[in-house]
């Protein structure tokens, strides 16, 4: 359940963000990539919004990142 809350916290995060921080049409990219019949995979969304709404990659390797990817067992 807790990797559920965390891509819910994700999803709703990086709208509010990207809706504020960047143009229309980038809005219109995450909630395409969020959307139905195929949205993205949480995994997908870690490795990829970051650095392109924020300009910097998480890292999953190590520290917080990398024991949540332990949590959800893609690591």
């Amino acid at each position: 359940m807790s990797v559920t809350v965390v891509e819910v916290f994700i999803n709703l995060w990086f709208r509010v963000y990207v809706e504020q921080h960047h143009a229309p049409i980038d809005a219109m990219k995450l909630v395409s990539e969020l959307g139905h019949p195929g949205p993205w995979s949480l995994d997908r969304k870690l490795k990829i919004w970051p650095k392109r709404y924020l300009g910097k990659e998480l890292d999953l390797t190590q520290g917080p990142g990398f024991e949540f990817m332990k949590c959800q067992g893609a690591a």
